[in-house]
């Protein structure tokens, strides 16, 4: 998900996975590269600026002991609760949505229902991508008949292959004064939703 001001993206991730890839990613980037700042994730709150990209963990995470396994009754739990309102907020501000690796299951109502909550109320929704492996066509009618939405779009494709042209931007390029430029997956994202169009 980004969200775009004064021709600025910035980015906030919902996820659905408790591990640390995320996190770990960050730490590597920061030890190996040149940032123009330290690249990190804000799990703790909605920051209405966005200066630190939000990330709201619906399942809890490894490093604070709290997860919590797929189940309608999130409201009950005290600790996750703030984390799904952080959830409702990033979407609910949000200009883009991107969908990478999920297959929105017939089970996960809590998650359609926060969705759906939350799109309504979005203003400025300008597009829904899917990226999702779909063997079947099952994957592409779940979500086709849960968007109605002039600007969405699916792509039948793995995350690996999704992350392979960014990847490939800097493959040789290891050295710490390299610098790593975030509008890249701007680019590659775009030219990547192009060829499933």
């Amino acid at each position: 998900m980004n969200k775009i001001a004064s021709r600025t993206t910035q980015y906030a991730v919902i996820t659905l996975n408790y591990d640390l890839v995320l996190e770990n990613y960050c730490k590597y980037i920061n030890d190996n590269y040149q940032t123009k700042g330290e690249i990190k994730f804000n799990p703790q709150e909605y920051p209405a600026d966005w200066a630190i990209p939000p990330l709201a963990k619906l399942h809890g995470s490894l490093d604070t002991g709290l997860i919590v396994p797929p189940t309608w009754a999130k409201g009950n739990n005290s600790k996750i609760t703030p984390i799904w309102k952080h959830a409702y907020q990033i979407l609910k501000e949000a200009n883009h949505l991107r969908f990478i690796g999920y297959s929105l299951p017939i089970a996960d109502s809590y998650i359609k229902f926060l969705l759906k909550s939350a799109v309504v109320k979005t203003e400025h929704l300008k597009s829904i991508d899917v990226i999702c492996l779909d063997k079947d066509d099952s994957v592409k009618k779940r979500f086709d008949d849960f968007f109605e939405f002039d600007y969405y779009r699916f792509a039948n494709a793995s995350v690996t292959d999704y992350l392979s042209p960014l990847s490939e931007l800097y493959s040789g390029v290891r050295q710490i004064d390299a610098s790593v430029r975030m509008n890249d997956l701007e680019i590659v994202h775009n030219k990547f939703m192009l060829e499933y169009e």
